[in-house]
């Protein structure tokens, strides 16, 4: 992987951004981060000032001849978004960001990025840096804990900034502006269960993953429809065609994430004092299965059809659809025989299988039926 972040351009942004990627900064724990650009203002010989709030201030004069020019204030915040995949080993509060070049894009290996705000801090720092630029009166605004309460930014002293324009490095398209926002609401909830004995044996643990979703920023990428791994999660256990019993669910991390791994473990079996049955019928009548089982007293709880006339149900989920592949169609063709059996059969040589052995006879002495019905049962 090309790592070499700091031979992109514009050089002066993707040096601090490079240096920034391997400071630890997560939603208040950004006392590095704060150390770095108080650092860096004393090394330019700039004026700096760290608030009560955390927040960070640093002033650069006007450029000679333009000290009547309006003031500028730029601002981005230190923290980010610090998420992972699960199967990474990685402590935000202690260890660098991985990051590295992918085509056209700078990414990380395992974790988020932190370009949400790194880039447009980075980006104000290059600003501070350049002798070449030609400026009014510039202002640096540096706002803590914005990912987690914005809390910087209501903590912010008055009086702090002289500036007439404020401009914020937080937004998403290049080269464009935004003049508002339309903010954001929190929310908890609370969902309600109903609690299970732990069985009691005849289970097994099975842990059902979802990983490899793309995730994001909910404030950001929301209207992107992507995938939340809780909601794929629980469609998919939603989707079984039996009850299931949860022993223990996680999913995402934090409150302005699109979750994008979530697991749940499920044991699995049948429930004492109940059996599992897989039928094979060749005819089917109404509640058939039903019928013939309540006959031996073990009345049918749950009854799904897996195969008709030699067509599985396997991996179509419920209220889908997929086309019949070739093979099926022969087989529906010849009155549900597999295609070997049906050449065989034309000719003149029955196989010796199941269905030419059998012999069914309705109450109109009715031919034998070649249609194959499995279902299974648990009662």
């Amino acid at each position: 992987m090309d790592r070499n972040l700091v031979a992109l351009k514009p050089a002066l942004v993707w040096k601090h951004f490079a240096e920034i990627v391997r400071i630890p900064r997560p939603s208040s724990h950004e006392e590095k981060i704060r150390r770095y650009i108080l650092d860096f203002a004393r090394a330019q010989g700039l004026e700096s000032k760290e608030d009560a709030a955390h927040n960070v201030y640093v002033r650069k004069p006007a450029s000679k001849g333009m000290e009547d020019r309006k003031g500028v204030i730029l601002q981005a915040h230190l923290d980010m978004v610090p998420q992972k995949n699960n199967d990474k080993e990685f402590d935000f509060t202690k260890d660098p960001i991985d990051a590295y070049i992918d085509g056209g894009w700078v990414t990380a290996d395992g974790t988020t990025l932190g370009a949400d705000n790194g880039i447009g801090v980075a980006a104000i720092l290059a600003v501070l840096e350049d002798r070449t630029l030609k400026h009014g009166p510039l202002e640096a605004l540096f706002t803590a804990t914005e990912e987690t309460g914005m809390d910087g930014a209501n903590g912010l002293e008055k009086g702090l900034l002289h500036g007439d324009i404020l401009l914020n490095l937080d937004s998403e398209e290049e080269g464009e502006l935004y003049v508002g926002c339309a903010g954001g609401l929190d929310a908890n909830m609370t969902f309600g269960y109903k609690a299970e004995p732990t069985p009691a044996g005849g289970y097994t643990a099975a842990k059902i993953s979802v990983k490899g979703l793309k995730g994001g920023h909910s404030g950001i990428q929301i209207v992107c429809q992507r995938a939340n791994a809780n909601k794929v999660l629980f469609r998919f256990l939603n989707a079984a065609p039996c009850d299931v019993l949860l022993a223990s669910v996680d999913g995402g991390g934090l409150r302005n994430a699109i979750p994008r791994e979530a697991e749940a473990v499920a044991p699995q079996g049948i429930k004492p004092g109940t059996t599992a049955v897989e039928v094979i019928i060749r005819e089917g009548r109404k509640n058939q299965v039903k019928r013939m089982l309540s006959k031996i007293h073990h009345p049918v709880i749950r009854l799904h059809r897996c195969n008709f006339a030699g067509l599985e149900l396997e991996g179509v989920a419920k209220g889908s659809w997929r086309e019949l592949t070739d093979r099926e169609v022969q087989i529906l063709k010849s009155g549900g025989i597999p295609p070997k059996q049906a050449s065989a059969m034309r000719g003149g040589k029955p196989q010796d299988t199941p269905a030419s052995r059998t012999r069914h006879h309705g109450s109109h002495g009715s031919a034998p039926k070649r249609n194959t019905y499995r279902e299974r049962y648990t009662g």
